[in-house]
């Protein structure tokens, strides 16, 4: 579906051990990313854990837009009941400065919950939000409060849409967007960009 190009390939063998996404994945996200750095906006990640998504992406952003990045570090909050018992709290933890160390400056990189911390990019127009938190109710927040900063054109992209592993993501997704397969663009499953 997505083209392997040269390019993606250099990016993929500085970011793929940082990630735990197959690489047909990085590649729809590169691909679409490269589209959504000619918008006027800039990228958002929640969910990087070690920073390999971050590295894909920041390295196609515009010189003039930055990747803010966003991480609790502490691994999953608690889970809720529509997220279905499979994750446990705790998990899917990383080290905020190995994470620091290795992306580039241009990565403006936060640490906390996305509750508390979505605050510090309130009213900036975005072209690209990528969102792989695993659970349903930083899903639903994450949808809520960045939505209406989403450029004509961009593009929202969840890692985790109908995957067995992470019901309460697929739950958040249809609650806000209804009828899903009007707006979604399937990437690679369990993939989905919903382009505004």
């Amino acid at each position: 579906m997505f083209p392997r190009t040269n390019d993606f390939e250099v990016v993929l063998e500085q970011s793929r051990h940082n990630s735990m996404l197959t690489e047909d994945r990085l590649n729809a996200l590169y691909n679409v990313g490269q589209y959504c750095s000619s918008l006027d906006g800039d990228f958002v990640e929640l969910g990087c854990h070690y920073g390999g998504t971050s590295f894909l992406l920041q390295s196609v952003l515009n010189l003039n837009h930055p990747l803010y990045s966003f991480d609790s570090f502490e691994g999953l909050p608690d889970l809720s009941i529509e997220d279905g018992g499979i994750h446990n709290k705790g998990e899917l933890k990383a080290d905020y400065d190995t994470v620091r160390s290795y992306l580039p400056d241009k990565v403006i990189l936060y640490k906390g919950w996305v509750e508390d911390t979505l605050i510090n990019i309130k009213d900036k127009p975005l072209s690209l939000i990528y969102i792989d938190m695993d659970l349903y109710a930083p899903t639903k927040f994450s949808i809520n409060t960045l939505w209406n900063q989403l450029v004509k054109g961009g593009y929202m992209i969840f890692d985790d849409y109908l995957w067995e592993a992470t019901p309460g993501v697929t739950k958040a997704v249809d609650e806000f967007f209804g009828n899903i397969f009007r707006y979604n663009h399937y990437f690679i499953h369990p993939q989905l960009g919903i382009q505004k």
